[in-house]
């Protein structure tokens, strides 16, 4: 029996805001399968596929990324992308269809009814994710901004691609992250009336059992204390220090301990500089960040002239749409 549209949900929100714990907890449930994150709604918009799969190399592209992807999970949404591939050697037609298809396989190998997928980033893709799978629920998980901004910050000093940048460069980059997240909100009450939900981090830690019998009834399931048990096992295989020491606080029962972190980690000024950065923004949630008073150094202030500046030109969106460019040349090639 094929699972109807109305049973798919995807977990979104700005990485860091706790996306994976509320994954953790949702997979925990004896009816919901939650796939580990694969990114497929970036692939699909970055391939052009939002509609349908025309090309091999399409196809191709989407198989290598979820490989990629998920086989650093212990999970069996990698021996299920491996079996289908096997039997799919090529695909053309609808992309909800092939969607649909994988979505049917990985519940048969969890043997549960209702499917979910958590990828950070989907809060960037949500119009891709309507014309793809527009019966699907969304949840939405909502962090303080400027607890995100501080755990994007150490993420990014960790990574060894970013520890050329200067600290006023990275925080430019995580307050850009947040600021994108928080203006999507509006984007998906626009796209999924009636079939979006949003959960605030800072309640979902403090009163954990409320906060999941209200998710539970917007699932249409019932509340299982065990889901309070994700710890108890091992979900996620980390290859690398980095992950290892994100994730770390996962094999821990629910905490509230994580919360206003960036008051003692974050410097005054640079608590300012990501208020006034985010503007009016925040208005979207229900936080209130602290008025401060603080002198800035001059190179926060020529880092909040690029961030603005950036943000107005959308430099994020225009380096996707060269990445995309190509591809387009490719699909209308031969036609």
């Amino acid at each position: 029996m094929k699972t109807p549209p109305q049973q798919t949900f995807f977990i979104a929100g700005v990485p860091r805001s706790g996306t994976t714990l509320l994954q953790l907890l949702l997979d925990h449930h004896s009816e919901i399968a939650v796939c580990p994150e694969t990114n497929i709604f970036n692939v699909i918009d970055r391939v052009l596929a939002n509609k349908e799969i025309k090309k091999d190399w399409q196809y191709e592209q989407l198989i290598a990324v979820l490989n990629q992807r998920l086989k650093d999970f212990d999970d069996p949404a990698f021996s299920v992308m491996n079996a289908f591939q096997a039997a799919h050697s090529s695909y053309s037609g609808s992309t909800t269809e092939l969607l649909n298809a994988l979505r049917e396989s990985y519940l048969s190998a969890k043997g549960k009814k209702i499917f979910g997928e958590k990828t950070p980033e989907n809060i960037y893709f949500l119009s891709t994710i309507h014309k793809v799978c527009p019966q699907a629920k969304i949840i939405l998980i909502v962090r303080h901004p400027l607890d995100v901004t501080c755990s994007l910050l150490k993420s990014f000093q960790k990574s060894s691609v970013s520890r050329s940048y200067s600290a006023s460069r990275l925080l430019q980059k995580a307050a850009i992250f947040v600021k994108r997240g928080l203006l999507a909100i509006k984007q998906l009450e626009r796209l999924f009336p009636g079939k979006a939900y949003i959960v605030y981090y800072e309640q979902l830690v403090k009163n954990p059992q409320k906060e999941l019998q209200q998710l539970c009834q917007f699932l249409q399931v019932n509340y299982e204390s065990g889901m309070l048990d994700f710890y108890n096992r091992d979900l996620i295989r980390e290859n690398t220090p980095v992950l290892e020491n994100i994730h770390q606080h996962l094999s821990n029962p629910i905490s509230s301990n994580r919360t206003q972190k960036y008051l003692t980690e974050l410097r005054p000024f640079e608590r300012q500089w990501v208020k006034t950065f985010l503007g009016k923004s925040i208005s979207n949630t229900h936080y209130e960040l602290p008025s401060e008073t603080a002198k800035w150094p001059m190179r926060y202030h020529i880092q909040l002239v690029l961030a603005r500046l950036n943000f107005s030109l959308k430099t994020y969106y225009w380096r996707e749409v060269l990445k995309k460019s190509w591809n387009y040349l490719r699909l209308k090639a031969n036609r």
